[in-house]
């Protein structure tokens, strides 16, 4: 068996330094899914809001009718859960589903490939046919910086929301018991 010269173990050891493509690509897909269940979250927790309002307003009817009037305690309540409810719709919609649509740090000034904002006017990006390993790199670590930074937001947005969620329920059930209790 013939012994491996000095330079050629260098440069097998140079090879085995960092992530390869394949396995920056599999981060990729990883971060991804992260994403989107983060997004199910969001969206699982905005039904739960709706259905919280449904029963509220299928509740509030029989409150108008009944001979005991309304409490202040109800009235607090129900301000408090509106004001939760609005809150909660505002953000879910408008603060947590939205998308992160800035591309990444990038050290040239090519677009990023694997950023699906450069293809938004239907023109490829310029280096997608002539990119290096190296830009393929950069961009792919530019990417994966991104997309961490994506769903690490996303999981605090999806924290967030369920403390407004949690709040509109809890004040609903006190204004239900608020009425029990009269």
């Amino acid at each position: 068996m013939r012994e491996k010269s000095p330079g050629s173990r260098i440069e097998e050891q140079e090879s085995l330094k960092g992530l390869g493509i394949e396995e920056k690509w599999q981060l990729i897909l990883h971060f991804a899914d992260w994403i989107k269940h983060g997004d199910s979250k969001i969206q699982m927790l905005l039904t739960v809001e709706g259905v919280i309002i449904a029963g509220f307003g299928a509740f509030l009817p029989t409150l108008l009718t009944s001979d005991k009037g309304v409490s202040e305690a109800f009235k607090i309540c129900s301000i408090i859960f509106i004001i939760f409810v609005i809150c909660t719709i505002l953000y879910g919609f408008f603060g947590a589903l939205q998308p992160y649509n800035r591309a990444g740090k990038n050290n040239s000034n090519d677009a990023n490939i694997f950023f699906y904002g450069s293809y938004a006017e239907e023109n490829l990006p310029r280096n997608l046919d002539s990119a290096d390993h190296v830009a393929i790199n950069q961009d792919l670590n530019s990417q994966i910086a991104v997309l961490g930074k994506i769903a690490n937001d996303k999981f605090e947005r999806v924290k967030q929301l369920q403390w407004l969620v949690a709040i509109s329920c809890v004040s609903f059930f006190a204004a239900v018991v608020s009425v029990i209790w009269r």
